[in-house]
């Protein structure tokens, strides 16, 4: 219960020297002296509430409301506060603002002190789903000060979601766009969107939205931006507040695809672990049962698998040998999943209320356009299947991050470096690779977004490609034994000489771009292997070759743009800038490249 604050006059009572003076009412609230008087002068408070014991009441739960489309919805938290001073907000230990606290007062000496009042239900927009009932005043109260209760505004939206069917769908197409956007544009309750997905659509299409639109949110950085999305997406994750687990798969997919995580208890692997153990445990990674299942929900399903297992293969070693694990010994619970098709896409041509959601952005309304991302996906399914990429990852951070430990590994052992598949494979596979997923630079001198788009997600998978090669090389060459014996094997160094010019050329074409910062962060390993080579052209020959002093400048201001968003371009500079360590370029050139 409740208590109106106890009102005294009298000294024996309780009040307070100046209030028995001034013969006024002493109030002494229920969280007890100063009184309001002696509060709102400043003035020392000698009341005493002894008398009748004070009832402690409940905190004050504010009210949580989303914040509605139109109006300024950044939730600025301390990391962006820390860029921006003008955002700061008063502590709860600091006192209110002399002005304030006289209206509060004299309020008070009318109407006595707020009554606590419980929290009412969330009121979100209709196209979100609500909240589950379970969560409590203090579930909702943590939510909204985490931001999770705050929506971006209606532009911002539409920016975030332009961006991530640009550059995010292509890569990982484990979103259904046309439920997702019809939920947006009808509004209406009857198809509505997880919050949890929602977040981590956002946080994906920020790492690729114009930096001006992150300004006009009130953001002072897209890194900033990007750490206060992540908080919302992290604290519904905390919470469980999505209970269907394919959509807690997705977000936690789109959590970590492009950039590292930092800055944070949990980094990548943490959460790329959690993601494969819960798709795992709903039988992701095996054929859908179709009679519970719509065909469309299938398609789903597989696409979803399958963008989850491209990321461990590019990025987490660890976590591919738990996909091993895992797979056997759940050999019986039924068939793995089939091969990705293009057929396991949706090519269609929304409809113009839905396109309208995303300013009708070009792919919605191309079937061309769609079945070449559709057909980029699944070629690269197909390389990521013949190769590990991930132990190349893993050896460039041995070299990088742990040069000094006596266990550190410079040089795997053959079977830890794409061992499984052959050059052979690799080759077939190129040669069979269709044109219209090819590498190719624009023609326009403007290239239009979804040009760009499109080169960005060809070129890297032609860098993906030309890696993989180098990495089956060089094991050939360490199979094949001494090149005294084995002539050769001069052959094969001409070879990795090709692949890393190759290598450098693609780099130079995304900086003359402006896409490097789009880049994602499996490119930064081959980052290091162009750097490192291009060094040691200089070391050997000087001034004499200046096209390498060039590559080397520009892949070096890659990796500048690289560093907010990679561990590994961090590293990398950290380890060039640290005066204690010692030899950086000769360990990278001895555990990256042949001699």
């Amino acid at each position: 219960m409740h208590h109106m604050p106890k009102r005294v006059r009298t000294a024996q009572a309780g009040a307070c020297t100046y209030c028995v003076r001034r013969k006024e009412r002493c109030y002494i609230g229920v969280k007890g002296i100063p009184c309001t008087t002696c509060h709102r002068l400043k003035l020392p408070c000698d009341g005493s509430a002894t008398v009748e014991k004070i009832a402690r009441s409940r905190p004050r739960v504010p009210s949580v409301t989303y914040c509605a489309e139109e109006i300024f919805a950044s939730h600025l938290q301390e990391s962006e506060r820390e860029h921006n001073p003008r955002f700061v907000v008063s502590s709860p230990g600091v006192a209110a603002t002399e002005p304030l606290d006289n209206y509060v007062s004299i309020i008070d000496q009318f109407l006595g002190p707020s009554h606590p009042v419980d929290p009412p239900r969330a009121q979100i927009p209709d196209y979100v789903t609500a909240l589950p009932d379970r969560l409590d005043a203090a579930d909702l109260q943590y939510l909204e000060a985490k931001g999770a209760l705050c929506l971006p505004t209606a532009r911002f939206r539409t920016e975030l979601l332009k961006s991530y069917i640009l550059w995010v769908q292509p890569q990982v197409p484990a979103l259904d766009l046309e439920p997702f956007l019809r939920a947006i544009a009808e509004n209406n309750g009857v198809n509505t969107i997880s919050l949890l997905l929602f977040h981590a659509v956002m946080f994906a299409g920020a790492a690729f939205v114009d930096i001006s639109h992150i300004h006009q949110e009130g953001y002072t950085s897209r890194k900033g931006a990007r750490d206060i999305l992540f908080q919302r997406v992290k604290v519904l994750l905390e919470l469980h507040c999505e209970e269907d687990r394919l959509t807690t798969v997705q977000a936690l997919l789109l959590l970590i695809h492009w950039h590292d995580i930092q800055n944070t208890e949990k980094d990548a692997s943490h959460w790329i672990g959690t993601c494969l153990s819960l798709a795992i445990s709903i039988g992701l990674h095996r054929i859908p049962d179709r009679s519970s299942m719509t065909p469309r929900k299938q398609q789903l399903w597989k696409r979803t698998w399958w963008s989850l297992f491209n990321h461990a293969r590019l990025t987490s070693e660890d976590i591919v040998t738990m996909m091993t694990i895992e797979g056997e010994h759940h050999g019986s619970d039924g068939p793995e999943a089939d091969m990705i098709e293009t057929g396991d896409f949706h090519v269609e041509i929304l409809a113009p209320e839905l396109r309208a959601v995303v300013d009708n952005v070009e792919i919605l309304g191309n079937l061309e356009q769609q079945t070449v991302q559709a057909l980029m996906f699944v070629e690269k399914t197909k390389l990521c299947r013949l190769t590990q990429f991930s132990s190349f990852s893993t050896r460039v951070k041995n070299l990088i991050f742990a040069p000094d430990t006596p266990g550190t590994r410079v040089c795997p052992k053959l079977w830890d470096l794409f061992a499984t598949r052959s050059l052979e494979d690799l080759q077939n596979w190129y040669r069979q690779l269709s044109p219209t997923v090819q590498h190719t630079f624009p023609v326009s001198l403007n290239p239009t977004p979804w040009e760009k788009s499109i080169y960005l997600h060809s070129t890297w998978l032609k860098l993906l490609y030309l890696g993989t090669s180098y990495a089956a090389v060089q094991e050939e060459m360490r199979e094949t034994g001494d090149p005294v014996v084995y002539p050769f094997v001069a052959d094969y160094s001409g070879m990795l000489e090709t692949y890393l010019i190759s290598i450098t050329e693609l780099f130079e074409e995304v900086y003359s771009l402006d896409l490097s910062s789009f880049l994602p962060s499996p490119a930064v390993a081959l980052l290091v292997l162009a750097l490192t080579y291009h060094r040691r052209i200089l070391e050997r020959h000087g001034s004499e070759i200046p096209r390498s002093a060039l590559k080397l400048h520009q892949c070096w201001n890659i990796m500048n743009r690289l560093r907010d968003s990679s561990v590994l371009a961090g590293g990398m500079q950290a380890l060039l800038t640290d005066t204690a360590s010692t030899g950086p370029w000769g360990r990278l050139s001895s555990g990256l490249l042949t001699s």
